[in-house]
Order: C-alpha cells, then structure tokens, then sequence
C-alpha cells in the first residue's frame, strides 16, 4: 500500500493543518506503507521524495498552510536530488520564521510517528532546526535566511598563512561527498589523515569549513579529530 499519493489526497475533505496529527494515522496502517514510494524503515530520504510528499499534505491543508507547504516543497525540489540531510548542511538556520508553517511540520511529523513511521518523522523533526530565532517571520524573509550560502572562512587570517588552500578545498571536497553514507565517510578522513601531505594550518581550514566554527586546533590530528567527532555527533543526534 502507497501513502499518501496526491490522487488520493485531492478526494479527501480540507481540513485544517492542526489535524494532520488525527488523518496522517489514519491513512498509514503499519502494514508495509510507503512514504510517497520510500520505506518508511529503508533509506534516507530525499529532497524530490520529500518534496512530493509535502505537497501531498498540501493538498489536504487549509488555504494559507498550503501555500506555505508548496512553497516549502519546492525549497527542496529544486536543484540536484540528494539526501535530505546533505541539503540541511549547506542551508542557514532563520533568525524569524512564520509559525503556521512550523505548525504544520509538527503536526505532520507528530502524525508520522503515531502511526510507526518512525524514520521519516525523524527527518521532519531534523528539517526543524531551520526554524531559529522567533515566530515572528515572513514566507519571504524565512526562505531568503534559510538559502542564504554557509558563512565562509576568512582564508586570509593569521591562522592560515601556510595553508594550501587547493589542497584545503579538495579535502573539504572529498569529506562533502563522502559525507552521505556513514563508512564511505569514516574511510575516506581516515585515507585523508593518513596519505594528504597537509598540515596543522591546512586541516584547520578544512575543520572550520566542515564544522562551521573558527577554531584554532593546535595540531593536525586535533582537526581531524574535531571533524570525525563533529561527524559522529551529527549521527548519535540523527539516529
């Protein structure tokens, strides 16, 4: 059984966002669903899955919360398809946000988990981390804060005057990529540390970039180990 196709959303009554809460788990029997077409206990989910899938909700909402799922859709619709998690690393935190659309994803991911889907109402509660500061925001000002770029490293302090900056920018490459399955990332910074002819100034830059910090490490090793415990962290929190 499929949930939550649009088709069989669009005959369904409008009701209000706050009752996602009462319908997720009645269209969702615990009998082998599918979160529009991913395992719910499968693979990680991604930015076109989740996308299609808050337009679904979409249509069941009232008018306004609609359009702000829509509009949260098509946030993750666009560009490349890759894990939901790889996207939320390279979007800001707002500093405002509007509260109907926060409203909507608690709703939502409290449905999910009602109904035993437990790993996509993970995903839902981990897309909430975008939602800082107060709910005082506009649709407009919350999307403009949320794809601001990640504030870059000021490659021309002190701290990095030896540093290769080419080869900085490959191993922060090499880790970004990796960074979507768990052993090819535990692998590959081990391959990194061990073979990159890079020093304390150069994997400081890459822990800075990787991290989003301005800490001084005092060694190489230091760095490394700052990232693969950032890294680590980032998988206990998500789990």
């Amino acid at each position: 059984m499929r949930l939550l196709k649009a088709t069989r959303l669009r005959s369904t009554p409008t009701i209000q966002s706050y009752n996602f809460v009462w319908l997720v788990p009645q269209m969702c029997p615990r009998a082998a669903v599918r979160f529009n077409g991913h395992f719910l206990t499968g693979n990680d989910m991604h930015t076109k899955d989740l996308a299609r899938a808050l337009r679904a909700f979409a249509g069941i909402a009232d008018f306004d919360r609609s359009q702000e799922l829509h509009r949260f859709a098509a946030f993750f619709d666009r560009g490349r398809n890759e894990t939901v998690a790889a996207r939320l690393k390279r979007a800001a935190p707002s500093a405002h946000y509007p509260l109907g659309l926060k409203q909507s994803l608690e709703a939502i991911e409290s449905g999910l988990r009602l109904c035993g889907a437990i790993k996509p109402s993970g995903e839902l509660a981990h897309i909430q981390t975008l939602f800082g500061g107060r709910a005082n925001g506009s649709l407009e000002d919350f999307f403009s804060e949320i794809s601001a770029p990640p504030r870059i490293t000021d490659v021309t302090a002190r701290r990095f005057k030896t540093a290769d900056l080419n080869l900085a920018k490959r191993l922060s490459s090499d880790l970004a990529i990796a960074a979507d399955n768990t052993d090819s990332f535990r692998m590959r910074l081990a391959e990194l540390e061990s073979s990159a002819p890079a020093g304390t100034a150069t994997w400081t830059l890459v822990a800075n970039q990787f991290i989003g910090n301005r800490r001084v490490y005092r060694d190489r090793k230091t760095a490394v180990r700052a990232i693969r415990r950032h890294f680590e962290d980032f998988l206990i929190q998500n789990s």
